[in-house]
């Protein structure tokens, strides 16, 4: 006689049989969510890269940043921005968190991390090592 059929279905948890209890907050993998933070200093060494990669012959006098003025790639730190924090989402919800508070926010980077901090008790580190690289990226370009 299954367990959920007897008086005692009362007392079961409400979670599906297939569906496995959440990960405590000390057990989870928290690696995609530190490369989310660092993504802006990713994402301009990745668009530099591809700057040399493409306009290196051609633009052998120029220094990075002027060939990043003349043929901007900001797109790719953006999509690596996303990609990197649905990744994060992802894994989260094949951890078993419930992401629903915060996982419609996933394509705004910093309320994202916001809110995965604050949803998982955890301290908004990641948020702010992500605002101040922005913060320097966006100083740096001006």
């Amino acid at each position: 006689m299954p367990l959920n059929t007897t008086l005692l279905a009362a007392a079961l948890p409400t979670t599906s049989e297939h569906e496995p209890p959440p990960q405590p907050n000390y057990r989870l993998n928290n690696s995609v969510v530190w490369f989310l933070a660092f993504a802006p200093l990713l994402g301009f060494m990745l668009e530099s890269v591809i700057a040399i990669l493409i306009y290196g012959r051609r633009g052998l006098g120029y220094s990075v940043y002027q060939l990043l003025f003349t043929h901007p790639f900001w797109y790719l730190s953006v999509i690596l921005n996303i990609a990197l924090s649905y990744r994060d989402e992802h894994n989260l919800k094949k951890a078993g968190i419930d992401t629903s508070r915060y996982g419609a926010m996933t394509w705004l980077v910093p309320v994202y991390l916001w809110r995965r901090a604050k949803s998982l008790g955890q301290t908004p580190s990641y948020f702010w090592v992500w605002v101040i690289l922005f913060g320097i990226i966006m100083l740096g370009t001006i």
